[in-house]
């Protein structure tokens, strides 16, 4: 038997796993082997330091890694098994971190890299921590189902090659398409089937340059990037975040558009944070997320393929000012429009399943037929505001507001077919201000240009030029003055219209931050 046992002089093969997942305050074991099979004599190193370290976690000698309290930087560390009979010998995995998740209903998942370089696109890695519930994931890609890896500590890994993260992408598009998801219980039942894709830098994505502003912000033309290591959910007053956003770039911004460091399958949402405008049935208030300064509202996108500068900044903006109606016709909309000629003409849309729902394009007119009655076209969903929309935001005085059409509130929406007619209430814009008081300030008086400074928060570190690129490229869209497409979840649409389109040029939103 040679000296030192068995396995002296047989060669490190492999170390397991190659890849692992970790969220603090949790641990993954490492397995060193021969080229025999056995258990081969190592020692473990954690980005190159013997044992590793507090920072970066710590690894016993039978490869047992316990990670930190708090994401390391880089967002990843390199495990090391070092060969004790031949220090040449090694083998390295590679763990990747996720934000620590408190709530068990609740999912989540994170791009490595957050954005696909498109003139040098490289291996993507998504990494799925879904609910409790969730045994199992599939990727489903042109008729092929391919089981995610799991990773530890319940997580899945789903690798996408380049050929792949770019199969479905339209330049200009932001987003590409690259399959679904479906999630399993453990006996087999489906909890959810998902869209998935991935941010595309393309070549009309210049380079950008980048301000370091702390050691946890960096800004470049059109965006600040802050790390921010707890997972970011919607639900959450960032108070924090806001705080930070107000130190380094001052109380000069109506509105706060705020990208999640993870991605979670929760709708995108307007957080009001005050109001002084009357007559919009909305009481003045300040509720301090704001700081009591300029700050209106947070514009919150809790997944990056929901990051649409366009339609989707225009309709969560307008909730600065819609619907708030107070009376009940209007009302049992909100905070949408009613189905009704309104929800037709509006980027607003309409709340789907009644009051307090979320809102759903109406794609439809109305007819009058002169009896009381509507009849009921087909037509594309608009991606403007309506006249109703720019009264309410002061772009349009009250005598250029045309009468409403409000469809009875118990309609199924699945009965609208073209040729349907039904009953309307008409209701005008002199009956809103009979209810609600008149707008102040009034049109000519009301302001006309606003501003918005987009926040991408990222964890373990801070976004990587390319991905600063491509953010930056996407915010500065916010300002343009024509329609562009966008690629949103599983929707291309061919026209999304930023605010300055959707206001009828009546308005603009600035989003260079300087």
């Amino acid at each position: 038997m040679p000296p030192g046992g068995p396995n002296a002089h047989s060669n490190l093969a492999v170390l397991t796993p190659s890849i692992a997942a970790v969220a603090p305050f949790t641990r993954a074991t490492f397995k060193a082997s021969d080229d025999a099979g056995g258990t081969a004599a190592v020692t473990f190193r954690v980005n190159g330091i013997p044992g590793g370290s507090p920072a970066v976690g710590t690894i016993t000698s039978s490869g047992e890694y316990s990670v930190p309290d708090s994401i390391p930087d880089g967002d990843t560390v390199v495990v090391t098994a070092v060969s004790v009979n031949d220090t040449t010998q090694r083998k390295s995995s590679t763990v990747f971190f996720m934000p620590w998740l408190h709530e068990p209903d609740r999912d989540y998942y994170v791009h490595f890299p957050r954005v696909v370089d498109g003139a040098s696109p490289s291996t993507t890695r998504i990494f799925f921590f879904p609910a409790a519930n969730v045994a199992t994931i599939t990727f489903v890609h042109d008729g092929e189902l391919t089981p995610l890896r799991d990773v530890g500590n319940g997580a899945f890994m789903l690798e996408v090659p380049p050929t792949l993260a770019l199969s479905n992408f339209s330049a200009g598009s932001l987003h590409g398409r690259i399959g679904q998801l479906d999630f399993r219980t453990a006996a087999g039942a489906q909890v959810k089937l998902a869209g998935i894709g991935v941010n595309v830098r393309d070549a009309n994505m210049p380079s950008v340059t980048l301000t370091q502003l702390a050691p946890d912000a960096q800004r470049s033309p059109f965006v600040l990037n802050l790390r921010y290591n707890p997972p970011y959910f919607r639900s959450a007053l960032p108070h924090v975040i806001l705080a930070r956003v107000r130190q380094l770039l001052g109380d000069r911004f109506d509105f706060v558009a705020l990208i999640s460091n993870v991605n979670s399958n929760n709708n995108r949402n307007f957080t009001p944070a005050r109001n002084d405008v009357q007559g919009i049935g909305l009481a003045q208030f300040d509720n301090e997320i704001g700081g009591r300064g300029r700050l209106r509202g947070i514009v919150n996108f809790p997944l990056d393929e929901y990051f649409d500068p366009g339609t989707a900044i225009s309709h969560e903006v307008g909730h600065d000012w819609i619907n708030f109606a107070t009376d009940p016709t209007l009302h049992v909309g909100a905070p949408h429009w009613p189905m009704s000629s309104i929800a037709s003409e509006s980027v607003m849309g309409f709340s789907i399943g009644g009051q307090g729902g979320e809102g759903g394009m109406f794609p439809f007119s109305l007819e009058t037929l002169g009896n009381g009655n509507v009849r009921i076209h087909q037509r594309a969903p608009s991606t403007i505001y309506g006249a109703w929309d720019l009264y309410l935001m002061g772009l349009l005085p009250a005598d250029s507001v045309p009468p409403a059409y409000v469809l009875p509130p118990g309609l199924a929406i699945s009965s609208l077919v073209p040729g349907f007619e039904t009953p309307a209430t008409t209701y005008t814009i002199a009956q809103y201000v009979t209810a609600h008081g008149a707008r102040v300030p009034a049109y000519g008086a009301s302001p006309t240009e606003f501003t918005i400074a987009t926040v991408v928060l990222s964890y373990g570190r801070l976004l990587s030029p390319t991905e600063m690129s491509y953010f930056d490229a996407a915010a500065s869209r916010i300002e343009s003055t024509t329609a562009f497409p966008v690629t949103t979840g599983f929707a291309t649409a061919a026209t999304s219209s930023p605010f300055f389109v959707a206001a009828g040029g009546r308005a603009r939103l600035r989003a260079r931050l300087d």
